[in-house]
């Protein structure tokens, strides 16, 4: 989709596709409900350029590249979602938003997000776990936010260079590393959090970074 073009889908499925499954740029807008994403080669969603997208009861799985690249100030909304067993990252966001609600990221090989430059993500009531990287990963003064959110096994969070975290009313368990790493003049708020029962250390802090 490009100059400013409008779509709706709603029980519609894109797969198997040697490229992109469905690209926005150029301020577009798109809507997906009950739709599934599926063995797209390269990201099974791509905005940039302001373009907006909403996915409701979606599911992206089986990728074999990102499920879902958000940049150039493009936003993203994913409510009651799924996204599975990608060959990488659930979600990359660079320099744009992307807003979860009550969505499951699990069994990818990469992150589960992946947030750089200047990028916000706000997460709340959703589930992650197996996956092969941190959960959630921040750098280069991303803004996370998660409320409400489990994040099961694996490495739960690590941000690095001046990003900033507020986790609120969260679990955070039986992670194979450590549970939340901030690094790097970083700064971590964590209130009414549970982080327990993993196999490393629970909080680290470094290199001027602040909790």
């Amino acid at each position: 989709l490009t100059l400013e073009s409008l779509l709706n889908m709603t029980s519609c499925q894109i797969y198997s596709c040697q490229g992109v499954g469905v690209q926005l740029k150029d301020k577009s807008i798109a809507n997906f409900n009950e739709t599934i994403f599926a063995e797209n080669v390269l990201p099974q969603l791509f905005l940039s350029e302001q373009s907006i997208c909403t996915l409701k009861d979606t599911t992206i799985k089986d990728g074999k590249q990102v499920g879902i690249f958000v940049d150039k100030s493009a936003s993203c909304s994913m409510v009651s979602s799924t996204i599975t067993n990608q060959e990488n990252t659930a979600i990359t966001v660079i320099g744009a938003e992307v807003f979860m609600l009550d969505s499951i990221i699990q069994q990818n090989k990469g992150n589960g997000v992946l947030t750089v430059n200047q990028a916000n993500t706000t997460i709340e009531g959703c589930t992650f776990q197996q996956n092969d990287m941190p959960h959630i990963a921040g750098k280069d003064h991303a803004n996370v936010s998660i409320t409400n959110s489990e994040l099961i096994g694996g490495k739960g969070i690590f941000m690095v260079d001046n990003c900033q975290l507020d986790l609120r009313e969260s679990t955070v368990r039986d992670g194979t590393g450590v549970q939340v790493e901030v690094v790097g003049q970083t700064k971590a708020t964590i209130f009414k959090t549970s982080i327990r029962d993993g196999d490393s250390n629970g909080i680290k802090v470094m290199k001027d970074a602040t909790m």
